[in-house]
């Protein structure tokens, strides 16, 4: 387990450039994260695009081309400071940034057939270490894991409590506000990691960096390396 928590700048540095967009990558990259973490979506042509469904609510990314879905200022819709930015694919992110990555795997096999052959596809070049793979579907995760060696697969929940989690799983992502002491030492003596999302305010950074968490997913990195070099002192 890790003696200070993880930066995970969630969709980049969200809070202040659109969300899963290269704008956000790099501003994370400049804040010093260690991770980034992104989703990502398969479009009709067998692209694997990196967004947040409530982008295109009203639209099926699998009905659309990837020509359709780059058409789409994402600048504009989350802020008219970032206008022509567009929603990019998970091959441009990794080209522009240097970070690690946690790809969040959105939908399953059968929403999006050979997901997981198109993902090991694409990050085929990079070592398997600058990777985490993450879902709330833990049926991908065991598929990708027999697939590739070394992959480390880590299940994402609402509520970690009376969820049974498969011993393939390195880790455990709950949402924040289920999150405390007994349950990080109960996870850590199964060997999971615990990696709550998602953190923006600096006084539970402080609870989770004290409760030793493994890493922090958040808007705001920034933030966050504040909080952790403080808590040094």
């Amino acid at each position: 387990m890790n003696s200070k928590p993880l930066i995970i700048a969630h969709r980049g540095a969200s809070r202040y450039a659109p969300e899963n967009t290269i704008p956000a990558f790099k501003l994370a990259e400049e804040m010093k994260a260690d991770f980034i973490e992104l989703d990502i979506h398969m479009t009709k042509d067998g692209e694997l695009v990196v967004l947040h469904p409530f982008l295109i609510r009203n639209m099926k990314i699998k009905e659309l081309t990837l020509k359709e879905i780059q058409s789409i200022d994402v600048g504009i819709l989350l802020s008219f400071n970032h206008k022509s930015t567009y929603i990019p694919t998970l091959k441009e992110v990794l080209k522009e940034t240097n970070l690690k990555v946690n790809i969040e795997i959105k939908g399953n096999e059968r929403i999006y057939p050979g997901i997981v052959d198109k993902l090991l596809k694409v990050i085929e070049k990079y070592p398997i270490e600058r990777f985490i793979f993450s879902s709330f579907d833990f049926n991908i995760l065991r598929e990708l894991k027999k697939k590739r060696e070394g992959a480390v697969v880590e299940g994402l929940c609402f509520s970690p409590y009376g969820k049974s989690f498969p011993s393939f799983l390195s880790g455990v992502n709950p949402y924040f506000v289920f999150v405390n002491k007994r349950m990080v030492d109960r996870m850590h003596s199964r060997k999971l990691t615990v990696k709550p999302y998602t953190v923006n305010n600096p006084f539970i950074m402080k609870r989770f960096i004290k409760m030793g968490v493994d890493g922090i997913f958040t808007d705001i990195p920034d933030v966050l390396r504040k909080v952790i070099e403080s808590q040094k002192h």
